[in-house]
């Protein structure tokens, strides 16, 4: 998947909610690419953040007449993934204890706190394999 980076390229808007140009204190709009790439970084498989590489792609505008180009992070196919955490039992009976514990370690280090169930990522069968999420 691509999670974009900057302004340019055709991308939205940001959110009314912003003051100045600080979403929350210390994190600036579009810096999301960069953040999903420390995350790899500082992960080094521990809790099994896919490889996540910064990368400048040509992209069609909506009207398909122009290229611009986006600046992104792209992260590895997880050939082995099942789906997010949201397609399993939502008080986590289905996951591997250690895996999840990782997971919050990783979170942690990171100063994450958007973990939801639609950003972790699910390996193996029935979710026992956890899995590392994006940020």
């Amino acid at each position: 998947r691509l999670q974009a980076s900057g302004r340019g390229g055709g991308q939205r808007e940001q959110p009314a909610r912003l003051v100045g140009d600080v979403m929350r204190e210390g994190f600036r709009p579009g810096g999301g690419a960069v953040r999903e790439r420390v995350a790899y970084k500082l992960d080094r498989g521990f809790a099994g953040v896919p490889r996540t590489a910064l990368e400048r792609l040509l992209l069609r505008s909506k009207t398909g007449k122009h290229l611009t180009e986006q600046c992104g992070s792209i992260q590895e196919f997880v050939g082995d993934a099942v789906g997010d955490a949201s397609e399993f039992r939502f008080d986590g009976s289905e996951f591997d204890e250690a895996q999840s514990q990782r997971l919050s370690v990783l979170d942690s280090r990171l100063f994450n706190c958007d973990r939801h169930e639609g950003n972790v990522l699910v390996t193996g069968a029935r979710g026992g394999g956890g899995g590392g999420g994006g940020g």
